[in-house]
């Protein structure tokens, strides 16, 4: 179950950013990040971070819980890069 919802992020592109999905459930759910409508993993575990960041990591990030019980969970966390101007 996720216990509270992620919240949007803001980063300068090059920056660092980092997304956490904090959840609950016994047994502890496994976490994964997908991005926009991709399946693809990006990655595994309660927080996602990201360093050098570009513009194309603009978008919406998908955390996806579940335990094997019940239904899976989702939460989205939308990204905006901002461009450093020259």
């Amino acid at each position: 179950m996720i216990a509270s919802a992620p919240v949007n992020q803001a980063v300068l592109e090059g920056g660092n950013l980092s997304l956490h999905c904090n959840v609950t459930g016994n047994p502890t759910p496994n976490v994964t990040w997908t991005k926009d409508a991709d399946q693809t993993v990006l990655h595994r575990g309660e927080t996602y971070s990201m360093t050098d960041v570009q513009r194309q990591a603009a978008g919406d990030y998908i955390c996806t819980t579940w335990n094997g019980m019940g239904v899976q969970e989702n939460a989205t966390i939308t990204v905006d890069v901002h461009c450093k101007i020259s």
